[in-house]
Order: C-alpha cells, then sequence, then structure tokens
C-alpha cells in the first residue's frame, strides 16, 4: 500500500504543480484589488469571473475532455490530426457564434449581470476571453494527450506571467480599475492561443470530420450538465448576493472567497491523481485499505487546514487589506466556512474510489443535482435573513448533502471499512480546537493572534496525546518524501473530470 501512496502523492505534486502560478494570481494580486480598487469593482470582477465560469462550460461542450481521451489512443498519425482538427475548428465556430452574441449584446448582458448597462466595456472583453480560452483549452488539451507537458507548462507560465504583469501596471500606473483584470486575461490568452497554435501547427488541419465530431461529442456532453451543477454550487452565490445585497456585498465575500485558494488548489490536485491512483491497485483488498487510510489523511490534512485559516482569517484580511480593512473584515467568517466546504469536498473526491472502480458514474449527476439545488434554495433563503454568511452556509451545506448521499450509495456497492474510530479523534479534537480558537476572536492583538495560531497548532499535538497516529507512520511518511518522483506523468482522463471541478477560473 506504500507504493499508492508514494504514486498518490507524487501525482497530486505534478499535477498540482502545472496550473498552480494561473490559480494564484488572484491570490498574488487581493492586496492590489483590496487597495486599490472599490468594493463595488471587486464585486463586478467576481461576478464576471463566476459568468466566465458558467460560460466556458457551454463554449467547450466537453471536447477538451474527449480531446485527451481520443488523443491518448494509439491510433495513426492522421487520425489524430483530424481528431484535433475537428474539435478546434469545431470550437472555433461555436466560440464564434456565442461570443458574437454575447458583444453585440454586451449593454443586455450587462444589466442583467451586473445591475447596470455602464460596464458593457466589460462584457465585450469577457466575449473575446472566453472566445480565446475556448481555443487554447482545445490545444492545451492535445498537450496533455500527447505527454507535450514542457511546451504546456512554458506556455502557461508566460501567459501567466503576462497577465499579472499588465494586470498590476494598467491598475497602478494607468487607473484602468476592474478593466485592468479583463485587459490582461485578453491579451494573455491571445498570447496562449498563438504559442498553443505554433507548436501544434504540424497537427492541425482544415479538415472537419463529422463522424469524428459526434465520436468527440458523445463522450463530452454527458459532462456538461454535471458541470454546470457544479459551478452552480461554487459560483452562483455570487449572482445572488449581488441581487439580494448589491455589488458592493458581493466584492467583500469574493474578497474572502480568494483567500481560500490554496486549500482549493490542493483539492483540486487530488481530485486529479485520485482516480489514477485507486485505479492502480490490481487487487481489491489493497484498493480498499488505500481508501480508507486515504480518507483519513485527507480529513486530517483539511481539518488541520480549516483550523489554520479560523485563526488567521482576520489577520490575513488585515494584512492584505491595510486602510481598507475595516471594509473587509466583515467577510472573517466566510474564510474558514469555504474551507471546510472544501474540506468536504476532498472528502467527496476520496469517497469516489467505488465509482472509479467499479464504474458507477450514473450515480453522481444526481447526487451532484441534489447539491445544487439545495444550495440555491439555502442561499435564496439564508442570503436576505443572514447577508453574505448565509451564502458560505449553504455552500457547506451543499458539499455535506453530497458527500453523505455519496458515501450512503457508494457502500452499497463497494464496501470499505473506513478508520471511524480515528476520524471520531479527529472530530472531537477538532471540535475543542475550533471553540478555543472562537472564543478568541475578539483578540486582535499580538498576543491574540499567537493565541489562536498555539490552539490551531495543538491539534496534531492532542491527537499524538490521543494516540492516533499508527506505529510506523512518520517512518513511512519520511520515505514517501525521500523518494524521488518521476518528473513526468501522463494524466488518465477521470470518467467525471469535468464534472466536479470547482476550482475557480483562471484569474478569479
Amino acid at each position: 500500500m506504500l507504493s499508492g501512496f508514494r504514486s498518490l502523492a507524487r501525482h497530486t505534486i505534478v499535477y498540482g504543480a502545472g496550473d498552480i502560478f494561473g490559480r494564484a494570481i488572484s491570490v498574488i494580486l487581493l492586496p492590489i484589488y483590496v487597495r486599490e480598487l472599490t468594493t463595488e469593482e471587486n464585486g463586478i470582477i467576481s461576478l464576471a469571473f463566476a459568468f466566465i465560469g458558467f460560460s466556458a462550460v457551454f463554449y467547450s461542450l466537453g471536447l477538451n475532455q474527449a480531446v485527451v481521451r481520443y488523443l491518448s489512443a494509439r491510433e495513426g498519425e492522421g487520425v489524430l490530426k483530424e481528431r484535433l482538427s475537428t474539435a478546434f475548428i469545431a470550437l472555433f465556430v461555436i466560440g464564434g457564434i456565442f461570443s458574437a452574441i454575447l458583444y453585440s449584446k454586451a449593454s443586455a448582458f450587462s444589466n442583467v449581470l451586473l445591475g447596470s448597462p455602464r460596464h458593457s466595456d466589460i462584457l465585450r472583453l469577457i466575449a473575446g476571453i472566453l472566445f480565446l480560452d475556448a481555443l487554447s483549452g482545445t490545444l492545451f488539451a492535445g498537450f496533455r494527450a500527447q505527454q507535450r507537458s514542457t511546451a504546456h507548462s512554458t506556455i502557461r507560465l508566460i501567459q501567466n506571467t503576462m497577465q499579472l504583469g499588465l494586470t498590476v501596471y494598467l491598475i497602478l500606473f494607468q487607473d484602468q480599475g476592474a478593466r485592468a483584470v479583463f485587459i490582461g486575461n485578453l491579451v494573455s490568452s491571445a498570447f496562449a492561443v498563438a504559442a498553443c497554435g505554433i507548436l501544434s501547427a504540424r497537427h492541425l488541419g482544415f479538415c472537419l470530420r463529422t463522424t469524428e465530431l459526434k465520436r468527440l461529442l458523445a463522450f463530452g456532453v454527458p459532462f456538461v450538465p454535471s458541470a454546470f451543477a457544479m459551478l452552480a454550487i461554487a459560483l452562483s452565490d455570487r449572482f445572488l448576493i449581488r441581487h439580494f445585497l448589491g455589488l458592493e456585498a458581493a466584492g467583500i465575500y469574493g474578497v474572502a472567497y480568494k483567500l481560500t485558494i490554496p486549500m482549493a488548489l490542493v483539492v483540486g490536485s487530488f481530485r486529479s491523481a485520485w482516480a489514477p491512483a485507486i485505479l492502480a491497485e490490481t487487487r481489491t483488498e489493497d484498493a480498499k485499505a488505500l481508501c480508507a487510510r486515504v480518507t483519513t489523511y485527507v480529513v486530517l490534512g483539511g481539518v488541520g487546514l480549516f483550523l489554520m485559516m479560523s485563526a488567521l482569517a482576520g489577520d490575513f484580511i488585515r494584512l492584505v487589506s491595510g486602510a481598507n480593512a475595516e471594509t473587509y473584515i466583515a467577510g472573517r467568517p466566510v474564510v474558514p466556512l469555504i474551507t471546510f466546504a472544501f474540506v468536504l469536498y476532498g472528502l467527496y473526491i476520496a469517497l469516489t474510489a467505488g465509482v472509479y472502480v467499479e464504474s458507477r458514474t450514473r450515480i453522481l449527476p444526481a447526487i451532484i443535482a441534489a447539491g445544487a439545488g439545495l444550495n440555491i434554495g439555502l442561499n435564496i433563503y439564508l442570503i436576505p435573513r443572514l447577508g453574505f454568511i448565509g451564502a458560505a452556509w449553504s455552500t457547506v451545506a451543499a458539499y455535506g448533502l453530497m458527500t453523505t448521499m455519496l458515501l450512503l450509495s457508494v457502500q452499497r456497492f463497494y464496501r470499505v471499512s473506513y478508520e471511524y474510530r480515528r476520524l471520531l479523534k479527529i472530530a472531537v479534537v477538532s471540535a475543542i480546537c475550533t471553540l478555543l480558537i472562537v472564543n478568541n476572536l475578539e483578540n486582535e492583538s499580538i498576543s491574540g493572534m499567537v493565541g489562536r495560531i498555539c490552539f490551531a497548532a495543538a491539534f496534531p499535538l492532542l491527537l499524538w496525546g490521543w494516540g492516533f497516529y499508527l506505529p510506523g507512520e512518520w517512518q513511512a511518511v519520511r520515505t514517501l518524501l525521500g523518494k524521488r518522483g518521476s518528473a513526468s506523468v501522463q494524466k488518465k482522463p477521470s470518467p467525471d473530470e469535468s464534472c466536479d471541478d470547482l476550482i475557480p477560473p483562471r484569474g478569479t
């Protein structure tokens, strides 16, 4: 089983390193956002990227997942060229039509999404971003399928660096406000399409094969409803907050949400690595043992991060907000709640092991739809009563329901003996540490911050005192970290690869 852990850890690190800079841009830019932009402008950014996330699902129609699936096949160069060209041309046409509509009706979209037609210029920029990202997304998928990791990573690095630099320059030196974020995205997206196109030229041609298009769409389109439902859980709260509370509240909520992106990156990396790791175990008992132990570790690590974010959420907000701290400190409760929602999502991913092994992916859409329905319903009920804190609680409830439903469903056909005694110890100790942290939240002095850090750091020590850790676990960790991993890994496409990815879009 140690080899399974070693493979899982190595793959998680590799997948996490790929786009981590792009996902981290919003965190890097956060001090500039909160110090140089108004809460209304931050609300516009949050809502606009939520719209981009939803729209991207329909722009791609699951064709990127289909490209990874069918270009990984060992077939002739001519067949693979036809498939990539077919997908690229299809998305060029689809994206062109959607973006033309969005561009021509920018004022109407701005009025509906942002509450005013004044921001139609931002919607026109978004029309270009969506079109360009749809094209580059297909070419990046081709790189992944062909194991061209160097090309993929190099272009991504330059693209994200360009976006970061342009955004900073346009905000600080050109006073472009929220528009700067989308101009930076548009220019960097154009670079990505050009660079990918040059490196993919020999794999592209002017051919659109209807038989190949049907094959690609048959694989990709079923992902769309589930992907949309997952995005509804992750992003719909922004629109409802704007509707009930206004743009300023959406801006405060969006800033607090950005502080949880590091946790989202960890969970997303684990999601990418988990299916190949569990499918690599050839013996059923080894796979179930790996599943049980990994579930314990996911909960252990996730709760540890939750406690640290609970202890330092207010301090992080004050650090990045500077003189505007009093405005944004209202979002402090959002940070630990959304972090805990990600812990539940990580547990949900771990529980999908039986789904992959037994090929029961058909149960997932109903579970995701139930979570999305509960999330939207609670948002509508709680936001007018609790403010944007109600949106955070709605997210926790949605992932809690999904995790519970998945556990009950999977145990019927893939029974795993989870380490319930150890999980109970985590629950009890974390509850004690949480109470200590909450009781010390109002102490904003240095001693108060140190005290909260100590309460969070006490979590693993209290578990050690209770005999939580098993003999040999520390040695296994040292052995795991001491092994050199492979520098490049081919990703096996997961059955539900796009339907449970809640990582925010690039630059949110």
